[in-house]
């Protein structure tokens, strides 16, 4: 998982993200119950309605190494007012895999 990803966000995440026990241990910073009621509710959002409403210019980025349907995110960029599809060829994290496509893609909305 982390080998795709930049040294630099590794030393990130693991700054920022982890937090170092006395022992030596880690543990992620933000709390299991918080992350899971996150993915737990994001099947009742009604993510296509609110994108429809959304006037500022946006892309949306699909991984293709990633585990989420092409058919999804390119819909969305549809629903989108002013919305593009970039497809990255990265995992899941684009952002920690390929900084400068993201940059470059936000530079460019």
């Amino acid at each position: 998982f982390f080998a795709s990803w930049r040294p630099t966000a590794i030393e990130l995440y693991l700054l920022d993200g982890m937090r170092e026990h006395a022992d030596g241990s880690l543990e992620l910073k933000c709390p299991g119950a918080i992350e899971a009621a996150v993915f737990g509710s994001s099947s009742t959002i009604e993510l296509f309605a609110l994108a429809a409403e959304v006037e500022s210019p946006t892309t949306v980025m699909w991984a293709e190494r990633g585990d989420f349907p092409r058919a999804v995110h390119q819909g969305l960029a549809t629903a989108l007012r002013n919305g593009h599809f970039l497809e990255a060829a990265t995992g899941h994290l684009v952002p920690m895999e390929n900084p400068a496509l993201v940059i470059e893609a936000v530079a460019g909305s």
